[in-house]
């Protein structure tokens, strides 16, 4: 009987530290996912901005370069001529990046004196060396670099690179990529909220006092700021209060430790991460806080002791089931076929195991049947780029995935069932203890073109496919404020409408009168330049805005009208009348569409199918 009693009681004791061993291992675990969720959100949103940084390189460099090198030694005159070429032939891009995002665009020569700002056009042949770290290593190394940088004006995340001419380093240009802004972008993707703390000593010696003083907070005796305007928008100013009351979070900013804190507001469980952020010399600038959202300790532990109680009284025939099961292999099938994604067991070299969504997505009864035709999941890769493949490089597409795992991993694969291509998100789990690596396929096809699609939407009339009235109201006052700043720059609009078009949907049909709309729109879409907006202004009545004088414009229209008067719209002929202007120094929006539209309006009384300007 004491036997029975000691060995009952060593049992209850194993039950009770298996589940706190359980418990620490789930909390340490879930700790862990929330700093690299963080991690790779942040990576994954810089990566996405130096790809298109990186497309205008391979595109433009050289002709950066030529600038560059004709400004070296040449008088005040010729430099400003080239100023200002740089400006008519570089702006358009420059307009057309989203402003939310590039916070600045420079470009300076090979002893690092700033040549032109275009966030900034007045202001240039200061020598930048002695002020930024990153352009003091560009003209000594000529080579590429990136990274979160405090300049004199601003905090920005900078992207540099280097130009040269006939093999000869003539200079150096720069992208700035507001931190607000890539915290946007984290927050449009991941849904999570924000906010950057700076090192407040750091900012106080780098940052212009008037700056300084206006554009921060403080975290009083923390030694952290945060600028004053975001925090409305990205992380809840009450949480932050609540959190300043947390011991352990203080410590954490007193340490400049990465942790994560878990903690309760408005008696809910709440968890935040903390990210230290590293400036382009490797030093500690400030602090990343992500709200995580809730916090699942108190549930957990609830859950830990209940499960440890039923484990208790009822151990005995649990232990029974298990051990069944085990010994049966059904635990280990049950727990494969609870995934509702595609998973598979593999040993490197061959699928182990698969649960039953993956035979059913690929049209198999068993995995014997599949491992006749098929000796991996990766037969069925499509190749497309941006998306893991078969082989990648020298390395499969496993031992590829083992060597990035800060990275995230997609791939495509096609459904027979519903005959359509879906997208995936690749999970990985590998155990020491079996040798067996753990890889879960994660249908993510509808977040990403939901995604894609929104933003389509939101931009685009849904008939003709070409920009809104909204996004057109947008980008002109967008171009006017650009003309305002540099008067040198020319900006036209032009606006045209179909003749006798309610002739068109009373004689044919008001369905014939939208596939006039629509390909009347795909035909003008040809002929836009890149850099130049179209847009439908509502009804019949269209829109262009154009880089260029009145001249050019006026040119571009007659032309339009031409193509669109020869054109067969499916035996419908039509026939268009436009007025053109310029934009003028005393213009406001109202004024300039107004203009237009009054040369519209004489177009049509002078006899349609004409062209008007002013």
């Amino acid at each position: 009987m004491p036997l029975i009693v000691t060995l009952f009681i060593l049992y209850e004791a194993l039950i009770v530290a298996f589940f706190y061993n359980e418990y620490k291992t789930i909390v340490e675990t879930s700790h862990a996912k929330s700093i690299e969720s963080v991690e790779s959100s942040l990576k994954q949103v810089i990566n996405t901005f130096r790809v298109s940084n990186d497309n205008f390189h391979m595109q433009y460099a050289p002709r950066l370069g030529w600038y560059m090198h004709e400004q070296q030694g040449a008088s005040k005159e010729r430099k400003e001529s080239l100023r200002a070429q740089m400006l008519s032939e570089f702006m358009p891009f420059y307009n057309a990046k989203n402003l939310d995002s590039l916070d600045g665009f420079q470009i300076f020569d090979a002893q690092g004196r700033s040549f032109l700002r275009f966030h900034n056009i007045s202001h240039h042949s200061d020598s930048l060396c002695t002020l930024r770290y990153s352009i003091k290593q560009m003209v000594q190394n000529y080579t590429y670099s990136q990274g979160f940088e405090i300049g004199r004006y601003k905090e920005a995340f900078r992207y540099q690179y280097p130009l040269f001419y006939d093999g000869k380093f003539v200079g150096a240009y720069e992208y700035s990529i507001a931190f607000g802004a890539l915290l946007k972008e984290m927050k449009q993707i991941y849904a999570q909220q924000y906010l950057l703390l700076l090192d407040a000593k750091k900012l106080e010696q780098t940052i212009d006092p008037e700056i300084f003083k206006n554009r921060y907070e403080t975290l009083d005796g923390l030694g952290y700021l945060y600028k004053k305007e975001p925090l409305h928008d990205s992380f809840h100013s009450s949480k932050l209060k609540s959190l300043l009351n947390e011991r352990a979070f203080v410590e954490a900013l007193e340490l400049k430790q990465k942790r994560v804190i878990d903690y309760s507001f408005n008696r809910k469980s709440c968890r935040v991460a903390l990210l230290p952020i590293y400036d382009i010399e490797k030093s500690e600038v400030g602090m990343m806080i992500v709200d995580a959202g809730e916090g699942p300790l108190a549930a957990l532990l609830n859950t830990t002791l209940i499960e440890t109680a039923l484990a208790m009284v009822l151990g005995s025939f649990i232990f029974i089931l298990l051990a069944h099961q085990v010994k049966e292999k059904l635990y280990v099938r049950n727990l494969l076929n609870s995934q509702k994604e595609l998973l598979i067991v593999t040993n490197g070299e061959k699928i182990q195991d698969a649960n039953q969504t993956f035979l059913n997505f690929f049209g198999f009864k068993t995995l014997s049947d599949f491992q006749r035709l098929h000796d991996c999941i990766c037969d069925f890769f499509i190749e497309e780029q941006g998306y893991l493949q078969k082989k990648m490089g020298e390395l499969n597409w496993l031992e590829y995935i083992q060597k990035h795992l800060d990275q995230k991993h997609y791939v495509q694969m096609y459904d027979k069932e519903l005959a359509t291509i879906k997208i995936f998100e690749i999970e990985y789990d590998y155990s020491k203890e079996i040798d067996y690596n753990f890889i879960v396929f994660k249908n993510v096809t509808d977040f990403i073109r939901e995604k894609s699609e929104l933003q389509t939407l939101a931009n685009h009339d849904p008939l003709t496919k070409i920009y809104n009235r909204q996004k057109f109201e947008e980008s002109l006052k967008e171009k006017m404020k650009r003309i305002g700043l540099y008067p040198s720059l020319s900006l036209s609009l032009i606006m045209f409408d179909i003749d006798h078009f309610k002739e068109v949907n009373d004689t044919y049909g008001h369905d014939t009168g939208d596939m006039v709309l629509s390909e009347l729109s795909a035909l003008v879409s040809e002929h836009i330049r890149q850099g130049d907006v179209f847009a439908r202004w509502g009804g019949e009545e269209f829109m262009i805005i154009l880089d260029a004088p009145l001249q050019k414009a006026l040119v571009f229209a007659q032309k339009l009208r031409t193509i669109i008067e020869k054109e067969d719209f499916k035996g419908i002929s039509i026939t268009s009348s436009f007025g053109v202007t310029q934009c003028r120094a005393s213009d406001n929006f109202e004024t300039l569409t107004k203009r237009c539209d009054k040369l519209l309006y004489k177009a049509k009384e002078s006899g349609r199918n004409r062209v008007e300007s002013e």
